[in-house]
């Protein structure tokens, strides 16, 4: 019940349930729509459809209804939910497609960051559905498109433009051949997201046996694929740079922990698609600070143990204010509260105090001498018998006292 109330109806046994949509892909849903040379039309049922139950509906359907909103069936759809209609008359008004090109980050942004998002030709048949009134019944045109190919959408912020660049190029046999070799040698490489054509390539496993020409080799087949790259901790240089620079899809790059030098780093210089550099514990200086101004589309630099000095730190943050530069630099804090100074109340003893003192005065003994030993009593071992305080010499004498308090009188 705890599991439902939190994440829908279901969702405990869920993993153990058949997935519908496992071996889903954009192709293999349009596999019977292909038209060769001819126009491909398409419906919402063989089209559409499984995209949305793909995507959408693990939050948006019959068993967790998130944001009143239902994607499930036509009715649901048209009805909209708590942010009111998801359709409209194009899909630049529909609030279906606006928020799958919000920012990643952007609290609207559809499916949130943590889920699979929509590959780029999903994005694109969703649009060219919505553009045709998003019909239910019958077929709509796709036109010119060809969902086959890995078309790529410029995504923007709210209200942006919406323009298809060139498609990303096709994955043949030398492109299966390039990624093998490099599995090969140890080293990771995987779809960016299930479905995609980008991929992700890290050399951490093989770091310290990793040079310039080895990556040459094993990445220039890929170099058109590359979205991700990370070769920190290898003993990569500046003569690999421009290999990296013409790796037109580069978003994200790690060369952390390298050799790497400031000349060497301008070869990335205006860049069209970086927006992550991990440059962190190498020799780079202030001097690098053109290259970063010169990347269009950076959010993130990390430069931490590098020789920028905090002149040129607060220097980079100015002109760079929309990047988050991590330097590994801590600023003060005010605290926001601070605990007042313990108060003791009440009569017991604190916890170090004197043994004279672990008695209060109201305890006091009536007697000096131990009733049991007759030797001095110690005040931390007392009894109360017939509303009077007796002390004891040891803790083992109250013991022997309670065995018969009356041969043990007190005066």
């Amino acid at each position: 019940l705890g599991a439902e109330m939190t994440h829908g109806k279901g969702f405990l046994l869920e993993p153990l349930e058949a997935d519908s949509t496992e071996g889903y892909t954009p192709s293999t849903v349009l596999a019977a729509e292909e038209g060769g040379e001819e126009a491909i039309a398409a419906t919402f049922t063989s089209v559409i459809e499984p995209i949305l139950h793909a995507r959408c509906t693990k939050c948006h359907g019959s068993r967790k209804v998130k944001g009143e909103l239902r994607l499930d069936t036509p009715e649901h759809i048209r009805k909209g939910g708590e942010s009111g209609a998801v359709l409209a008359a194009t899909a630049e008004e529909a609030e279906l497609y606006r928020r799958l090109l919000l920012p990643l980050d952007h609290d609207d942004h559809m499916p949130p960051e943590s889920k699979t998002q929509l590959v780029d030709v999903e994005i694109e048949l969703l649009r060219l559905w919505l553009d045709a009134g998003a019909p239910f019944e019958g077929e709509f045109d796709l036109g010119n498109a060809d969902p086959f190919e890995d078309l790529t959408l410029v995504k923007g912020g709210e209200g942006a433009s919406v323009e298809l660049a060139p498609s990303s190029p096709a994955r043949d046999a030398a492109f299966e051949a390039a990624v093998t070799a490099v599995q090969t040698e140890l080293v990771h490489v995987a779809p960016v997201e299930p479905g995609s054509a980008w991929l992700v390539v890290s050399f951490a496993a093989v770091a310290q046996d990793t040079d310039d020409a080895m990556v040459e080799r094993l990445l220039a087949p890929l170099s058109p694929f590359v979205q991700e790259l990370s070769l920190s901790r290898t003993r990569v240089t500046d003569v690999i740079l421009p290999t990296l620079a013409a790796m037109p899809e580069l978003v994200r790059l790690d060369l952390g922990r390298t050799l790497v030098q400031d000349e060497g780093l301008r070869a990335l210089e205006g860049h069209p698609r970086l927006e992550r550099l991990s440059l962190y514990a190498t020799d780079l200086t202030d001097a690098s600070a053109d290259v970063f101004q010169s990347l269009p589309n950076l959010r993130h630099i990390d430069l931490w143990s590098t020789a920028h000095t905090p002149e040129g730190l607060a220097t980079l943050r100015t002109t760079l204010a929309d990047v988050t530069i991590d330097a590994g630099d801590s600023f003060e804090a005010e605290p926001l509260e601070v605990e007042p100074e313990l108060v003791f109340t009440g009569d017991a003893p604190l916890v170090d105090a004197p043994p004279e003192a672990a008695a209060p005065a109201i305890l006091e003994p009536i007697n000096s001498a131990c009733p049991v030993s007759g030797k001095p009593i110690d005040p931390r071992y007392t009894v109360v018998h017939a509303g009077r305080v007796i002390g004891f010499c040891c803790p083992n004498c109250p013991k022997t006292f309670w065995d018969d308090p009356s041969a043990y009188a007190v005066e």
